[in-house]
């Protein structure tokens, strides 16, 4: 039962995986592949790159015989050929990098004097002849400045340049077997980019490329990576391979020309040529060149083709006119839907960015809400609390002004003799007017100024009482000493009258 189970899982599995590489397949076919090729007069070697997550790596490598270009500037023999690599291949297109091999296409570093990348191929073109040993016919140059330009000096210049009317129907082959050519440049170039690729330890410092395969042989010193001298080798022997490269190495720059060290050489050459020159080189140098396994998977050519990939636009490159123009607007197409891709996702992130300050202004708007009753009773008992307060002290201030009458009634009843007694008070602000039955009148007003509290106690009246033969009935009047009076009992203390 598990295992009825487990088949009935995976068979669907297996479906979903077998139909996705199947899309992933169909999608990698229509998208095209991207090529290497390097091309010369007598064979045409197409790479198959591939994508990785290190960069583009070399595949499968194919090779075709051609016979030479017609007079007439024509290649019939290089569109069948590039046709067959493409059936080969089972490509329906894509991108291609070439390469030219000598004497399709030459490179050397010139001096040139110092002017702008865009000034380069205009003064080259008129003046390739000083340069280049080429023939009467229209040629096809570019050049890119190697050094910082300085006013009034010239500066080393790298310059590639070949026949223009057979950059045109390579450019016509190409096109015409399904793929688009992006970069047409000297071998030599291409070489520079796969070693830097495949050989780290070829990235700094002073380096020399001695190249010796089948119809290309081709010395070349490097400096971090910028050509400064290329040499062609014609008709030299294996063995003599590592005097050149010793005499390049001495023309070429040195341990004082940069940060990098001791000169390293690299060998393209098939097995057995190889270790002939590295044996060679050891003796004449006390070095061994640097391995790399990668490097000797290829021929030359082959690593050539690679590298044409790895060319960047600002490099060099052998284009007619039209070409140029054509991978112009290209670029200009492809800069207009970056920014135009640019422009959307800024309006995106700008849309992005407002919606989500609406929803926090919602928030904040929902928060302040639901606290307005609280605040809205908060402020309501503030100002009931401080109208309290502001009665209070309103109070506090009548109190300490007001004239305390306990102290003054006590004052009063005390100095009073026991004989008196008291019908009737008024008060009028600090004056009393007191009526009252007494056994002597006379004897009260003494009585009344003995008390600190009193004060201008007159007598008005003494009589005697009606309807009794003891006492005499009086009136007085007299005033309240109010310091005394406000000093006799502490605010504080809460009695008042």
């Amino acid at each position: 039962m598990p295992s009825e189970l487990m088949l009935g899982i995976m068979k669907p599995v297996d479906w979903v995986r077998h139909r996705s590489r199947a899309a992933v397949r169909t999608l990698r076919a229509r998208r095209g592949k991207r090529l290497g090729l390097a091309i010369g007069t007598d064979r045409v070697i197409a790479v198959e790159l591939r994508r990785t997550l290190s960069g583009l790596r070399p595949g499968r490598v194919l090779t075709r015989q051609l016979q030479p270009p017609t007079e007439d500037g024509s290649w019939p023999d290089l569109s069948a050929a590039l046709a067959e690599l493409r059936d080969d291949l089972g490509a329906v297109g894509g991108r291609a990098s070439i390469a030219l091999l000598r004497p399709l296409a030459h490179a050397k570093v010139i001096p040139v004097p110092p002017v702008r990348r865009g000034d380069l191929r205009p003064l080259l073109t008129r003046n390739v002849r000083r340069y280049f040993l080429v023939g009467a016919g229209a040629v096809a140059a570019d050049a890119e400045s190697l050094g910082r330009r300085r006013r009034g000096e010239t500066v080393r210049a790298m310059a590639v340049c070949g026949s223009a009317s057979r950059v045109e129907s390579i450019y016509a082959a190409v096109s015409e077997a399904g793929f688009r050519p992006d970069v047409i440049t000297a071998a030599p170039l291409a070489i520079i980019g796969a070693v830097a690729a495949l050989v780290p330890g070829a990235r700094k410092g002073p380096l020399t490329i001695a190249i010796y395969g089948p119809g290309w042989r081709e010395g070349i010193a490097v400096q971090e990576g910028v050509p400064h001298l290329l040499e062609p080798w014609n008709g030299i022997a294996a063995t003599d391979v590592a005097g050149l490269v010793a005499g390049l190495g001495r023309a070429g720059p040195g341990e004082a020309d940069g940060p990098g060290g001791r000169r390293r050489t690299v060998v393209l050459a098939a097995a057995d040529d190889w270790r002939k020159i590295s044996n060679d080189l050891s003796r004449e140098t006390g070095e061994e060149p640097l391995e790399a396994a990668a490097l000797s998977e290829f021929e030359p050519a082959a690593l050539a083709a690679y590298g044409a990939a790895l060319v960047p636009d600002s490099a060099p490159l052998l284009l007619s006119e039209r070409a140029r123009r054509v991978r112009q607007g290209r670029l200009n197409r492809r800069v207009a839907g970056l920014a135009a891709a640019a422009v959307v996702a800024i309006a995106t992130a700008g849309g992005l960015r407002l919606w989500g300050l609406g929803r926090e202004f919602d928030a904040v708007a929902a928060e302040r809400r639901a606290h307005a009753l609280e605040v809205s009773q908060a402020l309501q008992m503030r100002q009931t609390a401080e109208a309290i307060r502001v009665r209070l002290e309103s109070i506090a201030s009548v109190e300490q002004s007001t004239l305390l009458w306990t102290p003054a009634v006590a004052a009063l009843a005390e100095a009073l003799p026991d004989s008196a007694y008291l019908v009737s008070l008024s008060a009028e602000g600090m004056q009393l007017r007191l009526t009252g039955v007494a056994s002597s009148a006379s004897a009260i007003v003494p009585a009344l100024e003995a008390s600190p509290l009193l004060r201008e106690v007159s007598l008005t009246s003494a009589r005697r009482a009606d309807g009794s033969g003891e006492g005499e009935s009086f009136d007085l009047a007299l005033a309240i000493e109010a310091d005394s009076a406000l000093a006799a009992v502490p605010p504080e203390s809460g009695e008042g009258g």
